[in-house]
């Protein structure tokens, strides 16, 4: 499997370092009943490569599913605790690709 799209805009560029489909690919682990829309802006997330599913810097123990755009401006990071990035696949399936589980 592979990503659906390119990187739609600077904001979904910026995210793409954090990126490990590879590491997603071998755990396997997907966003089960995910948003179709940015939490925040309410932007679709029909054509994005990223979401994000994130707590908010002013609210820590908010959490949010986030665009790209909003994640960049109001979340906390990407990292166990503070939110994980979600690449959408070809088969419409959001892999985790970021933020994995602390392993133990």
């Amino acid at each position: 499997m592979k990503p659906k799209y390119d990187p739609v805009d600077d904001s979904e560029k910026k995210l793409q370092s954090y990126e490990n489909l590879e590491e997603g690919l071998r755990r396997s682990e997907t966003y089960a009943n995910p948003s179709d829309t940015c939490d925040i802006c309410g932007k679709s997330f029909a054509n994005r490569r990223f979401m994000i599913d994130g707590s908010l810097k002013e609210q820590r123990l908010m959490w949010a599913c986030m665009c790209s755009c909003c994640f960049l401006t109001q979340g906390e990071g990407i990292g166990w605790g503070k939110g994980q990035l979600y690449t959408q696949l070809d088969n419409d399936e959001w892999l985790m690709t970021a933020g994995f589980p602390l392993d133990e």
